[in-house]
């Protein structure tokens, strides 16, 4: 237990980052299952975009990349190892 707990952290770890970072862009699958009423980053941008409102778009698009960056960040500061997406 004590070998085997600290080996999984890391792995733990890294595929809540990558998990992460993936729910936050993907648009494929949440465009057909998402809820009335609701609206995710990644639609919002793609919704400002179809609406001619490309400034917006581009503004919540650097926030989202400012999200992901700082989990990435914080992940790496857990770990202490590096986090590798790919």
């Amino acid at each position: 237990m004590q070998v085997v707990f600290p080996l999984l952290r890391v792995a733990f770890f890294s595929s809540a980052v990558y998990s992460f970072v993936r729910s936050m862009v993907t648009l494929s699958a949440v465009i057909f299952l998402i809820a009335p009423g609701l609206e995710l980053p990644a639609t919002a941008v793609l919704t400002l975009t179809t609406d001619g409102k490309l400034s917006g778009a581009a503004a919540l698009s650097t926030l989202l990349v400012a999200v992901i960056a700082l989990a990435v960040a914080a992940a790496r500061l857990v770990l202490r190892v590096p986090v590798v997406l790919r």
